[in-house]
């Protein structure tokens, strides 16, 4: 049981890194996540995107396991990007390709 927990704070933690360079490679900041930056794009669109918007694609699988996740997600003390920023909805589109190809890599098809 020991080695599963083990495991599986090693996969979460590689998982936050992906989060975070992908952040950053759209524009964002280094130590902030797409969630966290997908959360305040939320937040200032009054918590509501319309049915037909590309960023359904990540948020909604999310929020269906964590209500709330992308505001929950927001890192107030993080977020000044040190380059002009890339829309949330590309960050999130780099967060579905980055879990698809770690689970492609995991399950040995990649």
């Amino acid at each position: 049981m020991k080695i599963l927990q083990t495991i599986g704070r090693y996969l979460l933690r590689n998982l936050m890194e992906i989060n975070q360079i992908g952040n950053t490679l759209t524009g964002g900041s280094m130590d902030e996540t797409i969630s966290s930056r997908i959360g305040k794009a939320q937040v200032r669109r009054g918590g509501t995107w319309p049915w037909w918007h590309p960023i359904n694609v990540i948020r909604v699988p999310f929020e269906m396991v964590d209500p709330d996740h992308f505001v929950k997600a927001i890192e107030n003390d993080e977020g000044r990007p040190l380059l002009r920023p890339i829309s949330a909805e590309v960050a999130a589109m780099f967060l579905i390709v980055s879990v698809v190809i770690g689970a492609l890599s995991i399950f040995g098809t990649f």
